[in-house]
């Protein structure tokens, strides 16, 4: 029987608050959880009908698991004991909501109430066709309620980045005379926010002719989008608006007023500003969408799979020097729990609490545990085909 998944969030990874007192519909639970590897429910899935014996037996495994034991930080699949086919899935979760008028302070951290509700089901993946069907009749609910939910403080949150220069990439051996037809050279003059830099343009090649020497313009860095601190003029609300201040701070001190930046760009958006990114430091060796995104501080931002089937494997374009080392340093963000994530464990809980004004939800082809990901996309080979320091 085929069903549709409407309006669930699944999730590949999870809470990395302290636990409070767990309240869950089923009390049995005796067995600690085993990981699996993580299985992914398809949005038009089938339900595995049981025999009574079966039925009966895979129940009581699903019962007699703990789920206080359940380590949602690291996966959502878990085996059910002594069973090779049947696993419990975390079904659906729901993030914590944290008020938008809230103000967390630059150094102390502030204990909130929150709560996380999640579902678990049980599902059956068939070692011979390799799908994976939801098994009818069990499911399982668990509230988290946290009255000390932690907003850590926003000078705890930032997260420099001479603090993580030891785990920058470095990019040593760009042929930019492949590329004079799409950078040029630039001092920055401001920030506007964490992912919009003004520069002034200082040397170009005679073959680029998007910009003139000494031409001041506007540049939205491509593959990130920070917080938003105004949207037309309009101020956002105190609680995104202190997070988004942090990306700007970011920007501000690691490439500063009168940096000299190369500035990669081949197009503009329906604001009239370059689109492209940023190389600073000696010898232009860093790239600023990534090292903001290894900092935590802003969610990646890319959707376009053609882009990536086209243009990864190219050394003309950014997403050959970009792709592969924007997935990495989200990831490096999430694991070591660098800026947001010291805070929100998850991609989707920082865009529901911090994306206010303009929601965030295109990081998931960034995201090596979502279900969809430039890295298990036919086609895609982002290892072997991305720039490569030789």
């Amino acid at each position: 029987m085929k069903k549709q998944l409407k309006n669930m969030l699944f999730i590949s990874v999870g809470i990395s608050v302290t636990l409070p007192i767990i309240l869950a519909s089923c009390d049995k639970g005796t067995i600690k959880a085993k990981e699996a590897a993580d299985i992914f429910i398809p949005d038009n899935f089938d339900t595995k009908e049981l025999g009574y014996f079966e039925r009966k037996k895979i129940f009581h495994k699903a019962d007699s698991i703990d789920l206080n034991s359940i380590d949602y930080t690291k996966n959502t699949a878990f085996e059910l004991p002594d069973e090779k086919d049947f696993f419990l899935k975390v079904y659906s979760i729901t993030p914590p909501a944290i008020d938008e008028n809230t103000v967390v302070s630059a150094d102390k951290d502030k204990e909130v109430s929150a709560e996380i509700k999640l579902e678990f089901r049980i599902v059956y993946k068939d070692p011979n066709e390799n799908t994976v069907e939801l098994v009818d009749g069990w499911n399982r609910k668990l509230s988290i309620k946290n009255d000390k939910f932690v907003l850590h403080s926003l000078n705890s949150v930032y997260n420099s980045f001479e603090n993580n220069k030891t785990n920058a990439f470095e990019f040593k051996n760009i042929d930019w005379n492949k590329l004079k037809a799409k950078y040029f050279d630039a001092e920055i003059v401001e920030w506007s926010d964490g992912d919009t830099p003004i520069v002034k343009v200082t040397a170009i090649d005679p073959s680029n002719t998007t910009v003139k020497v000494g031409e001041k313009t506007k540049i939205r860095i491509s593959g990130i989008d920070t917080p938003e601190k105004f949207v037309g003029g309009n101020k956002s609300k105190d609680f995104e608006h202190n997070y988004a201040k942090l990306s700007s701070k970011f920007a501000e001190e690691a490439v500063p007023k009168g940096s000299k930046v190369r500035v990669y760009a081949d197009q503009k958006d329906a604001f009239g500003r370059w689109v492209g990114d940023v190389f600073f430091g000696e010898n232009y060796k860093y790239l600023y969408s990534v090292e903001i995104t290894r900092s935590g501080l802003t969610l990646p931002y890319f959707s376009d799979v053609s882009q990536a089937l086209n243009f990864a494997k190219n050394p003309l374009y950014w997403e050959h020097y970009a792709l592969l080392q924007l997935a990495n340093a989200f990831e490096f963000a999430i694991t070591n729990k660098k800026g947001f994530f010291k805070t929100f464990a998850l991609p989707y809980w920082i865009q529901s609490n911090i994306y206010r004004m303009k929601p965030n939800g295109k990081w998931t082809l960034l995201d090596k545990k979502s279900e969809r990901n430039l890295f298990n996309i036919e086609g895609i080979n982002l290892i072997n085909d991305s720039y490569k320091n030789k």
